[in-house]
């Protein structure tokens, strides 16, 4: 089993050095597993989806499907998911900053008897935003290598795509068994990033939702973790300006006993005035920007 892992992240590290080994890869994974024995079929799909091929954000997604999967084949018992933050990190930047959080590109309707907007070299067409919704266990190279039981089954996410999934289970699950004090600005990444895509959708009715919905949660999420890393008078802090920012929001209750119970159970301060401001997520300066 540690040859076949030894050999296959060998030759993946290899076809991920670029998007166009990447692509090449992949293609040839393709050609050995859903064109099996078909080659002429996979000739013609290639002919007929060429400006997919050729698209960079399509050339990007086989590449970080290729990162994906070496961060699971690295997985061991020493190098487990805690030890694979700051790599996975890197991962979901690279996501981030390739525009992979964005909707897929829709062209505007074209004008009689123009052809259609082709998709911007910086903006992802939906055949490359199907690639990272592959799950791995399914992903044509893993298939052609014949690694699926290689994979991890504990604290990884299975699809390479899913950014605030993977920050979820690969990253703020193993910072909090270990109490690590970084959670808090795991914390504040999720937030910033689903703040950019609810900015980013076309749909501005995701947005407006996001502001009144989404924000308060993850911002609460925040302040029970803090509690739970050990940090019980930041957690107060931080409740107290999210009940501010927030004093119409269906779970103020909800907020106001957490607070009280924090106050009373572990003989936290409050601070010393309510009206104070606070150098926090939580606070009433909390900027939710517009598009």
């Amino acid at each position: 089993m540690q040859q076949r892992r030894t050999e296959a992240i060998s030759r993946i590290q290899t076809a991920a050095s670029s998007p166009g080994a990447s692509l090449e890869f992949y293609l040839q994974a393709l050609d050995n597993t859903k064109y099996l024995d078909k080659h002429q079929e996979f000739l013609d799909w290639k002919q007929k989806n060429q400006d997919v091929i050729r698209h960079p954000s399509y050339q990007n997604a086989t590449q970080l499907q290729l990162r994906y999967l070496l961060i699971a084949l690295q997985r061991s018992e020493q190098h487990d998911a805690y030890a694979q933050v700051n790599e996975t990190l890197g991962y979901l930047n690279s996501l981030l900053s390739l525009h992979f959080l964005e909707d897929p590109f829709v062209p505007p309707p074209p004008l009689k008897g123009n052809k259609p907007q082709p998709c911007p070299s910086d903006k992802v067409i939906n055949e490359a935003s199907e690639v990272m919704r592959q799950s791995l266990s399914s992903y044509p190279v893993v298939e052609w290598l014949q690694i699926k039981d290689l994979l991890p089954d504990k604290d990884f996410n299975g699809s390479a795509g899913e950014y605030f999934d993977i920050l979820e289970k690969n990253v703020k699950v193993p910072l909090k068994q270990r109490k690590d004090p970084r959670l808090p600005g795991i914390w504040d990444l999720q937030i910033s990033s689903a703040m950019a895509q609810s900015n980013s959708s076309a749909d501005m009715q995701k947005s407006v939702v996001f502001k009144s919905r989404g924000l308060p949660e993850l911002l609460f999420g925040k302040c029970t973790d803090l509690e739970e890393i050990g940090q019980p008078n930041r957690a107060v802090q931080e409740l107290m300006g999210l009940i501010r920012a927030f004093p119409e929001n269906p779970s103020v209750p909800l907020w106001i006993e957490s607070t009280k119970r924090l106050i009373t159970s572990r003989q936290v301060s409050p601070p010393k005035s309510t009206n104070s401001g606070l150098n926090s997520t939580c606070s009433t300066n909390t900027a939710v920007p517009d598009r």
